[in-house]
Parts: C-alpha cells; sequence; structure tokens
C-alpha cells in the first residue's frame, strides 16, 4: 500500500476521533464529513489518481470509481461465525455531504441524535474503505488499521488501553 495512502487514512482516522467527542452537532459534522472527505483521497491516491480539490467532484470520481464500496458486506468465518457490515447509501454520503457544507458556511442546526448518527456513519465508512483498500491490496484489515493507527498516534494501542485490557483479564 503506498504511504500517502495510510498517511490520508490516518488524517481520516483522527478525523474520525475527533467526531466521537465532539461537543457540538457543527463540531461532529465537520469533522465526521471531513473524514469521508480523506478517506475518497486515500482511495484515490492507491488507484492512481490525484483527488481533486473540489470535494463535491471528488465524491463523484469515488463513487464512479468504487461504486460497491458501500455495500453490506456480509463474510463467514472460520468456526461457524458472521461478520456483517451494513451498507451506507451514496445518497446519505450525499447528503451528510451537503451538511458539512453547511455546517461550515452557513447557520446550521441537527439534533444531537441526528449528530451522532452522522459520526456513525463515518465510523461505518471508514471500516469499510480500510476492508476494501486492503482487500484490494491483499492485505489483512485488521493490519491495515494497525499502520493507519500508528502512522495517526504513532502507536496502535496505548499503554492505558494495555492497562486495562490486564486489569480486566484478572
Amino acid at each position: 500500500m503506498k504511504s500517502e495512502t495510510i498517511e490520508t487514512l490516518a488524517i481520516a482516522e483522527q478525523f474520525t476521533h475527533h467526531a466521537k467527542y465532539a461537543g457540538v452537532a457543527r463540531q461532529a459534522v465537520a469533522d465526521g464529513y471531513s473524514a469521508i472527505d480523506a478517506m475518497f483521497s486515500a482511495i484515490l491516491f492507491e488507484s492512481g489518481h490525484v483527488p481533486p480539490r473540489n470535494h463535491k467532484a471528488k465524491l463523484d470520481k469515488v463513487r464512479a470509481l468504487c461504486p460497491t464500496i458501500f455495500e453490506e458486506r456480509v463474510a463467514h468465518l472460520d468456526g461457524g461465525g458472521v461478520s456483517h457490515s451494513g451498507a451506507i447509501q451514496w445518497d446519505s454520503i450525499e447528503e451528510f455531504y451537503r451538511q458539512w457544507l453547511q455546517s461550515r458556511y452557513e447557520t446550521f442546526e441537527l439534533t444531537p441524535g441526528e449528530a451522532r448518527g452522522r459520526v456513525a456513519e463515518s465510523l461505518q465508512a471508514q471500516s469499510m474503505v480500510i476492508t476494501y483498500l486492503a482487500d484490494q491490496d491483499g492485505t489483512d484489515a485488521c493490519e491495515l488499521m494497525e499502520s493507519v493507527s500508528r502512522s495517526a498516534y504513532g502507536y496502535h494501542y496505548s499503554k492505558t488501553t494495555e492497562a486495562i485490557s490486564m486489569a480486566h483479564d484478572h
């Protein structure tokens, strides 16, 4: 995977992280869609395209290049388990884009529940993009996410996370 792709996914990771902790709907939407926009840049970098500076043109280019990226995914795992990833509709991504523009340039009203839904959508998009890019590259999605986390934060799991895990296990 190209280093530019990893770096851009790390930017998306930071935006999704900030969106999760946004104090107001405006910031949740601004950071949530900024994450998706960065993911779109990563997809374009990895496929050898220069991402357009115009955000709507970028969305349209990714939609044309990867129309099925946000379709539902069901994977049957060894041992009988099933992994399910629900779909995201492109119309919803387009509405998210319009809300992002409003959050940046206009008077903006969104309920906390609606804002939380947009944050969840950005997190779901992140999971789907990571899986898509890993599949395209022939690598494991968990390994790709670990590389992205290391690029974004300098580590995959913090010492605090490890300590909490150890305390929980004992």
